[in-house]
């Protein structure tokens, strides 16, 4: 059959085959092909095609397998320093265990909602958890949006899957009472003054695990988050900033927090001297809180005490970001504006802080309903008794 072509969307014709072509024409001359089982699927290819090319959104760059494309975009744009190590860690698991071997037989350009949906769907009958579906979306959604910046793909198709939801982890504070039981059994344990900062201050774990000497001033009764370390698989004890500028912040410590730091330092001081070495040369990091190894205090043995100091106050099982909970629980039960308490914890915005501790508001509604009532049910001069 001679070729026929369409009404102004390119050339359409078909194939030996059986099946359908058509292309149009790019800047350069270049010819931009498109295949279907039927013409009238070529012809609609071709005019979605040329609709695009009007609104310059009109995909020309390579067509990769997903196989190939990802552990590129991975490395180009996932490691360090673009993205923490752990997430990046994360992210190639996700790609490597769940998403490659499903659909990295497919092209970037033919992958559909529908792929990703169905993936998704497999994966929790296979028992995936949401956690693991949300890393796996952030993955292709990541990488999807990369290749729409370079002309790879246009349009990012998986913001249009669902993904499931997760079960927030229910929050474990402790009362005021509770939180004093628990600093009297930790009193003197090496873990005492961690426990005390995360209870008073609301400090993250890994914001008191990489705490320096050079971050206190005593004197000011001032503590500078400067830092925050996590533990990372094959990479060891990776310390960074703060993920935002919030985190990054200054803490007016309580009398209780500084007299427990400087008692902490001083028993430092008298253990380098004991082995002749001044505290720099003992302690080279300055670390606040150093392991038996005089390392980062980040590890299952550290856990491990915290539980065992919680079990033996009689207190429900606990995680130790629970200490941070606590205290931002404590403080709005005893009125403090949510606004202090963000910048207290870090948060990047109030609404942040609202929504986590949102279980204390019932009572705070309460004192605003009775203050209303104060002003309002009064009654009126004049009105009938």
């Amino acid at each position: 059959m001679p070729k026929r072509r369409g009404h102004g969307e390119g050339s359409v014709y078909p194939r030996k085959d059986g099946r359908f072509a058509g292309y149009i024409r790019l800047e350069g001359g270049k010819k931009k092909y498109f295949y279907g089982s039927t013409r009238k699927e070529v012809q609609d290819k071709v005019r979605a095609a040329l609709n695009e090319k009007e609104r310059g959104t009109l995909a020309t760059g390579p067509n990769p397998l997903l196989k190939d494309y990802l552990p590129e975009w991975l490395e180009t744009v996932c490691k360090p320093p673009y993205r923490a190590p752990s997430t990046y860690l994360h992210y190639r698991s996700a790609m490597k265990k769940h998403i490659i071997p499903e659909i990295g037989h497919l092209k970037i350009r033919n992958l559909t909602p529908r792929h990703i949906q169905e993936l998704y769907a497999k994966k929790i009958r296979d028992g995936a958890k949401p956690p693991t579906i949300k890393l796996m979306h952030e993955v292709l959604s990541g990488s999807l949006n990369s290749a729409l910046q370079w002309e790879m793909v246009s349009k990012n198709v998986a913001s249009q899957v669902t993904v499931p939801k997760g079960v927030q982890r229910e929050i474990v504070p402790l009362t005021e009472e509770q939180a004093r039981v628990l600093l009297e059994i930790a009193r003197g344990h090496r873990l005492e003054g961690m426990i005390l900062l995360a209870v008073t201050t609301g400090l993250r774990r890994g914001e008191i695990t990489a705490l320096k000497w050079s971050d206190i001033d005593f004197d000011a009764r001032l503590l500078f988050i400067k830092h925050t370390v996590s533990h990372v698989a094959f990479m060891g004890y990776v310390e960074k900033e703060p993920k935002t500028r919030a985190g990054k912040r200054t803490i007016h410590l309580p009398e209780a927090v500084i007299q427990t730091l400087q008692q902490h330092y001083s028993e430092q001081k008298a253990k380098a001297e004991e082995m002749g070495l001044s505290l720099s040369e003992w302690n080279p990091k300055g670390l606040v809180f150093l392991s038996k190894l005089r390392s980062y205090m980040h590890s299952p043995q550290t856990l491990k005490e915290f539980h065992q100091i919680v079990a033996q106050a009689g207190l429900p099982k606990m995680r130790f970001h629970d200490l941070r909970h606590s205290a931002a629980t404590i403080l709005l039960a005893k009125g403090v504006h949510p606004k202090v308490v963000q910048e207290l914890l870090g948060h990047s915005s109030i609404a942040m802080t609202m929504n986590i501790y949102s279980h204390v508001m019932p009572s705070m509604r309460k004192e605003v309903a009775s203050i209303m009532d104060t002003i309002f049910s009064e009654e009126k001069e004049g009105d009938e008794p």
